[in-house]
């Protein structure tokens, strides 16, 4: 499947940011990854693409329309295998519960 993924300019700065803070030398790449063993939420999380290289039986890298930022984006497998991912999504910032910056996403067909 083919998806297409925009990423705000305040989450783009701050995966800059954290690739400079803790990565300099390497590429960081984007994790949708599963937080529960069944139908978890859908977390975003950063990793090198190094951490990711060992881990392809368990993460896909995603075939993305848009490419327009540096760094790859990769897929937990049973989000695929369970279709709870949609096809446009965007890359954003917010505050969780306890006030802590993080990235999320949203569906763009929900959002017009």
């Amino acid at each position: 499947m083919m998806y297409e993924i925009s990423v705000s300019d305040a989450a783009l700065a701050y995966i800059k940011k954290f690739q400079e803070d803790n990565f300099p030398e390497e590429e960081i790449v984007i994790l949708f990854a599963d937080s529960h063993a069944l139908g978890g939420v859908v977390n975003v999380e950063l990793y090198r693409r190094n951490f990711m290289a060992d881990r392809f039986g368990h993460f896909q890298e995603m075939e993305i329309r848009n490419k327009e930022y540096p760094f790859g984006v990769f897929i937990d497998r049973q989000i695929i295998q369970e279709n709870m991912f949609p096809e446009r999504v965007e890359i954003f910032m917010r505050n969780n519960l306890k006030g802590t910056t993080i990235l999320d996403y949203r569906n763009l067909d929900f959002e017009k």
